[in-house]
């Protein structure tokens, strides 16, 4: 007699993991647009914040 722990009603994903993994594909897009698009004047950006920072 085995017992399996699996529920095969429950969905894969649940709205809530859903949510979340849109949210970060979106965050991860939006990333990798702006380090395509505005790269060289985002690391001028990152540069001239250190000097501030750093004085």
């Amino acid at each position: 007699m085995t017992r399996s722990t699996a529920n095969p009603a429950q969905p894969k994903f649940t709205p809530v993991k859903l949510a979340v993994a849109v949210a970060l594909g979106v965050l991860l897009a939006g990333a990798i647009y702006l380090i395509a698009v505005r790269g060289p004047a985002l690391l001028l950006d990152l540069s001239a914040l250190a000097g501030m920072l750093c004085l």
